[in-house]
């Protein structure tokens, strides 16, 4: 049971690094427009042709 909740503590440090470096380098990038990111599909009853869509709006007028 040791050994495990070790293991645990180890991978959750590790994951929590990632985050870390990720946060920062984002921070370096500067101001980002606010949106949303959707999995859309070409041939949604398929599910086949995934793409990523963004979505923002900005001076008030919608951009996808």
């Amino acid at each position: 049971m040791i050994r495990w909740a070790r293991t645990r503590i180890i991978i959750v440090t590790g994951l929590m690094l990632i985050v870390t470096a990720l946060i920062n380098e984002l921070s370096e990038m500067g101001p980002m427009r606010q949106g949303s990111l959707t999995l859309q599909y070409k041939a949604p009853a398929e599910k086949k042709g995934p793409y990523y869509q963004l979505s923002y709006t900005h001076k008030m007028k919608s951009r996808t």
